[in-house]
């Protein structure tokens, strides 16, 4: 009995120390957020009333802070705009917003737009202070 016990009170710090420098090696995941669209590709007509992709952003690992969001095409004809431009996350918060976007009658059709989301964040707890990303949102123009 005294061999077991002896055993044991060697082995449990060891497998107290391996624990240890097993969770020391997993990463703690950095707060975050992340974009989502119900649709990402949208249609409309040159004159027509925008199209509106409804979008949100969700806190990830506790993210809290201010994010800014644009939004940029590269057709002179085809205009996009994000309403709200700043949200505030918090926690575990998902935050809606709006993308609008239309086409004048210049616009050429059919023919796919790409338009370019971005969020940027300025957060307090995240290295660095700044977390960013974007996506890609799709309109076709229709023609007349």
């Amino acid at each position: 009995m005294k061999k077991i016990v002896s055993m044991t009170l060697v082995a449990l710090p060891l497998l107290f120390l391996l624990m240890g420098q097993s969770a020391a090696l997993s990463p703690t995941p950095l707060p975050d957020f992340a974009i989502n669209c119900a649709r990402d590709t949208l249609q409309t007509r040159p004159g027509w009333p925008p199209a509106t992709f409804q979008m949100s952003l969700a806190a990830i690992n506790g993210y809290q802070g201010r994010v800014r969001l644009t939004c940029v095409t590269f057709n002179p004809h085809v205009t996009c705009g994000v309403s709200p431009s700043w949200v505030t996350l918090g926690g575990d918060s998902v935050v809606p917003f709006v993308v609008a976007s239309a086409a004048d009658p210049g616009a050429k059709a059919p023919i796919e737009y790409a338009l370019i989301l971005n969020a940027t964040g300025e957060s307090s707890n995240t290295k660095g202070g700044t977390v960013s990303h974007n996506d890609t949102l799709h309109l076709t123009v229709l023609g007349q």
